[in-house]
């Protein structure tokens, strides 16, 4: 059973605008998937379905085997953890320690686990000291690396990064990935930042017209040169995926 089933659905606006048309797209436990497009291709609605945050129009969503719908989107939103791309948009608690314990204690998590689980969490994205302090003194690292704190303790089948390493200096970007490659199972990745979603996924999909438009491991996606732009990606002036794919594997 994969833990995200995403079959033949569309999405329109409530304006009449359509999104995505027929998308279909499965992910295996422990599978690592780079979800790439340009601007418009449907990755944030994508993004907003799997997280319950928006229902499909047609077709339908499954995370686990549990398909989505407005009786199942609780248990839904426990099954998948997203991570935004802005951090104000998940940080909005006193403290680093209260917005990790925020999740946990909607869904009845109280006492002496609600504190080991958030203990653990903030361990994990190594940021144990920085457990009272405010999140809007972090830098942004820290505030993305706070964010996957609070969908860690809730222990999804699954983590959706949106744009992680947008605006993060190369320091940060690094030591994110270190910690999702520690932490994350399943990973679902949503970015613009081609070498980014080579260093930190097996498998990527291109996303444009609201569908899936190609896919292949992301080393065979990246090498396309006449397919990235068919789509409208681009990689990095200087980038050489043959001297990345060495380093990745020496």
């Amino acid at each position: 059973m994969p833990v995200i089933k995403v079959d033949d659905v569309s999405y329109a606006y409530p304006d009449g605008h359509k999104v995505l048309t027929g998308l279909g797209l499965e992910v295996e436990e422990g599978e690592r998937i780079a979800v790439l497009g340009p601007n418009g291709a449907g990755k944030t609605t994508l993004m907003l379905l799997l997280a319950g945050l928006l229902m499909p129009s047609g077709g339908g969503v499954e995370i686990s085997g549990v398909r989505l719908d407005e009786k199942t989107v609780r248990d839904v939103r426990r099954k998948i953890g997203i991570v935004f791309q802005i951090p104000d948009d998940q940080l909005f608690m006193p403290t680093v320690a209260a917005d990790v314990a925020f999740g946990m204690a909607n869904y009845g998590v109280t006492g002496d686990e609600l504190d080991t689980r958030v203990r653990e969490a903030l361990e994990d994205v190594d940021l144990a000291d920085a457990a009272e302090r405010a999140p809007h003194h972090l830098s942004v690292g820290q505030q993305r690396r706070a964010a996957l704190a609070g969908v860690l303790a809730m222990r999804p089948d699954c983590v959706v990064l949106d744009e992680p390493s947008a605006n993060l200096d190369p320091a940060s970007r690094q030591q994110l990935a270190r910690v999702v490659a520690r932490t994350v199972e399943t990973l679902v990745l949503v970015t613009h930042d081609l070498p980014y979603a080579l260093q930190m996924c097996d498998r990527a999909v291109i996303l444009d017209g609201g569908t899936v438009a190609a896919q292949g491991t992301v080393a065979e996606v990246l090498a396309d040169d006449e397919l990235l732009r068919r789509h409208r990606l681009e990689l990095p002036f200087g980038f050489s995926l043959d001297l990345a794919l060495e380093q990745m594997n020496a």
